[in-house]
C-alpha cells in the first residue's frame, strides 16, 4: 500500500467487510462529513489519497490503488467515489447481491432514440438519468436527481461521483482509468473503455446523496474534446452535459 494512502479505517462490518471506499480529498471537513463520520460507510475499509498539498490528478490516483492491490486482491467491491458523496443505507445489503460482471453507479446517463419535442424543435433522440440521488443545491438544500428504480438498469455511462466495480473484473481485463483525463470524463472513459471489453454498465438504485455538484470549467470541455476524438465519437454521453 502505497504512503499516500494514508487513512485507513481498519473496522470491518459484521455483515462482510469486502468494500473498500477510495476517495481523494481536498477537503477534509466535507469528506469528514460525507464517508468518514458517516455510520453507513465508516464500517468499511476507506483509503484516502490526501490532495490538499499535492494536487494529483483523480486518474492517477485510482490506478495507484489498484496497482496497490492488483497482486492480492480478488474478492472485493470498490467504490471509487467523491469526498462529497455518501451512502444513505448500508451499501452492503444491495451491493453483494450484483453480477459482479457489471460495472455499476449511483446515478447514470442513457440515450434512448425517439421523437421528442424540446423549445419547439424536434430531436430523435434523448438523454435520461437513470437512479435516483439527493443532489446539493447548497449545504442546506437538496432535490431528487434521476429516476427512482427497482431494479439494476442498463445505461451508457455512470457519473463520477460513484463508479461501483468488483475487483476481478479490474484485474481479469486490465481496467485502467485514463491518466490523460485528470480530473473530468474519467468515470466516462472507464465505462466506455470496459464496453469495448465486452462489459456493460448499469444503475443500482441507493438511497444516496452528493452534496456538489461540480463546475464545466475550460479543462472540462477540453476532456471532452479528447473524449471525441478518442471514441471517434461527435457526442459523449454523460450526466454532466
Amino acid at each position: 500500500m502505497s504512503k499516500a494512502e494514508k487513512k485507513v479505517n481498519k473496522k470491518t462490518c459484521t455483515v462482510n467487510s469486502n468494500i473498500c471506499f477510495v476517495s481523494v480529498v481536498n477537503n477534509f471537513e466535507i469528506f469528514n462529513k460525507s464517508i468518514k463520520n458517516n455510520t453507513m460507510m465508516n464500517l468499511y475499509e476507506q483509503i484516502v489519497f490526501d490532495n490538499t498539498c499535492n494536487n494529483i490528478s483523480i486518474t492517477a490516483r485510482y490506478n495507484s490503488f489498484i496497482e496497490s492491490r492488483i497482486d492480492t486482491e480478488s474478492d472485493l467491491w470498490v467504490v471509487f467515489c467523491h469526498q462529497d458523496f455518501g451512502f444513505s443505507e448500508d451499501p452492503s445489503l444491495k451491493m453483494f447481491k450484483l453480477d459482479k460482471n457489471f460495472i455499476y453507479g449511483a446515478i447514470g446517463a442513457k440515450v434512448k432514440k425517439g421523437l421528442y419535442i424540446r423549445n419547439s424543435r424536434i430531436y430523435t433522440d434523448k438523454r435520461f438519468f437513470i437512479g435516483e440521488i439527493e443532489q446539493g443545491v447548497n449545504e442546506q438544500k437538496f432535490l431528487k436527481l434521476g429516476k427512482k428504480i427497482k431494479k439494476p438498469e442498463a445505461v451508457d455511462t455512470v457519473d463520477c461521483c460513484c463508479i461501483i466495480v468488483h475487483f476481478s473484473l479490474i484485474k481479469n481485463l486490465g481496467l485502467r482509468f485514463d491518466e490523460n483525463l485528470n480530473f473530468h470524463m474519467y468515470a466516462e472513459d472507464f465505462c466506455m473503455n470496459a464496453k469495448k471489453k465486452g462489459i456493460l454498465t448499469k444503475v443500482m438504485q441507493f438511497n444516496c446523496f452528493h452534496i456538489g455538484g461540480g463546475n464545466l470549467t475550460d479543462e472540462y470541455y477540453k476532456d471532452l474534446e479528447y473524449m471525441k476524438t478518442k471514441y471517434e465519437k461527435k457526442k459523449i454521453i454523460s450526466t454532466a452535459i
